[in-house]
């Protein structure tokens, strides 16, 4: 309701030869006996000095001749999924303005060129008072506006197409073939619960893991064109459940199976949706001489130093540490942190540029490339995930318990693959979670012709989310080829997307397999996040 009243005085102020009234229906306003919420409206109201141009009326039984009256709707909603009144006034042709990202309304709206201009930024109050002055302003635009609204609201608010969607999923779910299918998959103990539920959420009775996860493909199947990055979690280590959908046609809502029960009923076969995970239960055979490992870690943020000095001394295998931060102070931390450490220690000054990949592929670019290791990882200290600080921390242990370890020496078994597997080029940790392109497939596409990598880049594929790995030099020569200096790194303060280190990010498996190698994974048993 405050937006509402702030878009009506922002109107009026920009348009005081306008006549126009803005009318909220409804219970709840009573500022004489309600001295929280409606007191505030009341004062809003008074400042705003509207007059007769606001009222407010009392909830009415039939609305229908408050629509016939109504020349435009503002649906000022700041989180509602869809509200039957945005149904009711697209349906019957209303111009509806609305906040991008705030209801399903303006999804709707959005999707069409002719309208989309009703949809404003989120919570902009200002920007609905200008297209609601546009509307009032001009009758032609308001006519032509009511035929394209209407237009959309009955392809969009079909009952009878949405009833038939609603009937084909019950039949589908109710289907004798599709829960023999998941009874097979019950029976087949695939599913990891820590893979498919988030921690601490996963229920007790037999069979949760297994039927979310055949749940989850229906959902994110049906979801996918109207959310960018819909959730998609893994329902077990080494599986890449959109790379078989599309191998196999099963890459939409309608089809018959979902990816993991059709695998298990083909014979779970070999394919580039499965990779080699290597973990304390199934670590590769004996492997021969352990290969010369270095570690290069970044620490914008120092106070995590001493836990990767811990996790490093779990395992027996020595490696040198390449460590990067950007000043003096940071520098003599690192160097007290790591003063035990089996194995050499260089600690290197780098420009607040390129976030950790910068200190990587730039600042010690000569190392890996040419101090004659075998195999080099790169991790860093990273403390958030946009601005959620715990969430950051959560993912950062996951990380460097599945690469380094902690309760299993997890460095010591990357040593083991690297060393049995010789076409293996890059190992990362099996994280739960499967992400996409999300905004980075053009910067990407540019960044993949410069190495020469084949191109359409595939759609569906898993890549060392939080660019945390272990990798052979020879692996990453393509990458290391490019020969970035600190210019070429995006200046702070970055966007949560969109840039070169996102699609560096994203690139490295097909680095990885342009060079001739395998890419593979890590499994420290329980973790999730």
């Amino acid at each position: 309701m405050d937006l509402f009243i702030a878009a009506a005085a922002t109107a009026r102020r920009l348009r005081p030869d306008l006549k126009l009234r803005f009318v909220w229906i409804g219970h709840g306003y009573d500022p004489e006996k309600d001295n929280t919420y409606s007191s505030y409206l009341a004062e809003q109201i008074a400042q705003s000095d509207l007059g007769d141009s606001f009222a407010f009326m009392d909830a009415v039984s039939d609305l229908e001749p408050v629509y016939a009256a109504t020349d435009a709707f503002f649906m000022c909603s700041r989180l509602d999924p869809q509200p039957n009144v945005g149904i009711d006034a697209v349906t019957r042709g209303i111009p509806t303005v609305c906040f991008a990202g705030a209801c399903g309304t303006a999804e709707i709206l959005a999707s069409d060129p002719d309208i989309a201009w009703m949809v404003v930024p989120h919570l902009d109050a200002h920007a609905a008072a200008q297209a609601l002055c546009r509307l009032a302003e001009d009758p032609a635009l308001r006519a032509a506006s009511r035929e394209q609204v209407a237009r959309v609201g009955a392809r969009a608010y079909d009952m009878d197409a949405y009833v038939r969607q609603i009937d084909a999923w019950g039949r589908a779910a109710a289907d004798p073939a599709r829960r023999a299918r998941t009874d097979r998959l019950i029976d087949s103990g695939l599913v990891d619960p820590d893979m498919a539920f988030a921690p601490g959420t996963a229920p007790e009775e037999p069979g949760a893991a297994e039927r979310l996860a055949v749940r989850q493909w229906a959902l994110w199947s049906g979801i996918r064109e109207a959310s960018p990055t819909p959730l998609l979690r893994r329902p077990f280590a080494g599986f890449q459940p959109q790379v078989y959908a599309r191998a196999h046609g099963l890459d939409g809502p309608q089809a018959e199976a979902e990816p993991v029960t059709h695998w298990l009923e083909q014979g779970r076969p070999a394919g580039p949706w499965l990779r080699e995970v290597f973990s304390p239960a199934s670590p590769p055979p004996a492997p021969g001489a352990a290969p010369r490992m270095a570690l290069q870690a970044h620490f914008h943020y120092t106070d995590m130093a001493p836990e990767l000095a811990s996790r490093l001394a779990a395992n027996r295998n020595a490696c040198d540490l390449l460590l990067s931060t950007d000043s003096e102070g940071k520098a003599a931390t690192l160097r007290h942190a790591f003063r035990h450490h089996h194995g050499a220690v260089t600690v290197r000054l780098v420009p607040n540029r390129g976030r950790d990949i910068g200190p990587f592929l730039t600042g010690f670019a000569r190392e890996i490339a040419e101090g004659g290791y075998d195999v080099v990882g790169h991790v860093h200290g990273k403390k958030s995930i946009s601005v959620d600080t715990t969430l950051g921390r959560v993912w950062c242990d996951f990380l460097w318990e599945n690469l380094v370890g902690g309760e299993h020496a997890m460095l010591d078994l990357a040593a083991a693959a690297f060393a049995a597997r010789p076409a293996l080029g890059l190992l990362m940790a099996e994280d739960p979670h499967i992400v996409g392109w999300d905004g980075n497939r053009a910067v990407a596409e540019a960044l993949a012709s410069r190495m020469g990598l084949p191109q359409p880049l595939d759609e569906a594929f898993d890549f060392p989310l939080g660019t945390m790995f272990w990798a052979r030099p020879a692996a990453l020569r393509p990458l290391l080829a490019l020969d970035l200096g600190w210019e070429d790194y995006p200046e702070e303060p970055l966007p949560y997307d969109g840039t070169m280190l996102h699609a560096l990010e994203r690139l490295m498996p097909f680095v990885a397999r342009h060079a001739g190698f395998t890419v593979g994974g890590l499994r420290a048993p329980g973790t999730s996040w």
